[in-house]
């Protein structure tokens, strides 16, 4: 915003936690317990800035140009739930039923700076019901050494070895017709 700004950001880079702390009571105007450096030197620039601001508009300086611009100087914090899953659908581009005013307030700041994906949802690689994603936790040396097993192989993929070594295995214990409804041929 300014170089006032800057520089008294520049002091704060290397003070230790609880001087932190203390300035972000002396901007802001509320103590915080918060233990995250990086939170605490954010919000005491917006702080700042929305000083800066309200002192410029004191003096006659220029208001915002935009409602988003305006909208971007808000304390998201202040706004009531409903308000904020409005706002979260203005920002983000996608409703939601969270009802946490701390995701709501945090996805937006990401959505406002860049650092999410937004949008509307996207559409899944399968249709529903055409197939399912079937969760299978290995350790990793085990997936390591599958991946080494299928390169060597003339399976396509993970995936591929893994439907034809559960046909295979089907098969052997005597369920022949469900590994042939269900996997394929071998």
């Amino acid at each position: 915003m300014g170089k006032k700004i800057d520089n008294a950001m520049a002091k704060l880079e290397d003070a230790r936690l609880p001087e932190l702390r203390a300035k972000y009571e002396e901007v802001i105007g509320e103590p915080t317990r918060a233990p995250n450096r990086t939170y605490l030197l954010r919000r005491i620039r917006e702080g700042l800035e929305a000083r800066e601001r309200a002192s410029r508009e004191r003096r006659g300086g220029r208001r915002a140009r935009s409602s988003r611009a305006g909208r971007a100087t808000e304390r998201l914090s202040e706004l009531s739930v409903a308000d904020l899953q409005a706002r979260y659908l203005e920002e983000v581009g996608r409703a939601t039923a969270s009802v946490n005013k701390n995701y709501l307030v945090w996805k937006i700041r990401m959505a406002r700076a860049g650092k999410v994906r937004v949008g509307p949802a996207r559409e899944r690689k399968h249709e529903p019901g055409d197939t399912q994603v079937v969760p299978l936790t290995l350790p990793r040396g085990a997936v390591a050494a599958l991946d080494e097993v299928v390169e060597r192989t003339t399976f396509g993929n993970r995936s591929a070895f893994l439907r034809r070594a559960i046909h295979d295995l089907l098969r052997g214990q005597g369920f022949a017709s469900v590994a042939t409804e269900h996997f394929g041929e071998a």
